[in-house]
């Protein structure tokens, strides 16, 4: 069973308080949420999580997980549009399942936000990551998106983590 390990991890920016300290957290198939107040330190635990940052002390232990992560921002127009003209079965399921139609991606620039964290989230799956963390992923998204992103999201079966 694939798992992702953080041991007694610790960080702090430069001249600031430890944000994160002494965190253990073992992260297994299924989902794990991440809970917080804005500011709290939910962005940044990602950001240890998929290596952008380092501990100041402690360890990450990934292994050979790949890890895919969908930021608040949905700028991700290289990915969307490389996922829009794939043809794997993964990325047709995921289109399928998002209800994405890959002749939408040529009018990007007219996309609702929503409609492009859609697009964003399934370049990410169609990956087949080991590790899906999502930084906000309902911002923008009304209430049957809502129910549209989960139900797919139910379908993945690695490691979650939506904060």
């Amino acid at each position: 069973m694939s798992s992702l390990r953080l041991a007694d991890v610790t960080f702090a920016y430069p001249q600031q308080a430890s944000l994160i300290s002494n965190c253990d957290l073992d992260l297994r198939p299924g989902w794990t949420g991440i809970v917080g107040r804005n500011g709290e330190g939910k962005s940044t635990l990602l950001d240890l999580i998929d290596g952008t940052l380092d501990p100041i002390d402690g360890r990450i232990e990934r292994g050979a997980l790949t890890i895919a992560r969908c930021r608040q921002s949905n700028e991700d127009y290289d990915a969307v549009m490389d996922f829009a003209t794939c043809w794997t079965s993964a990325a047709m399921r995921w289109m399928s399942l998002l209800q994405l139609e890959p002749e939408d991606v040529w009018r990007w620039e007219t996309l609702s936000s929503g409609e492009r964290r859609r697009w964003q989230i399934g370049a990410a799956l169609a990956d087949e990551p080991g590790v899906l963390l999502l930084d906000e992923p309902t911002n923008h998204l009304d209430g049957d998106a809502r129910e549209l992103l989960l139900g797919a999201l139910r379908r993945y079966d690695e490691i979650g983590v939506p904060s």
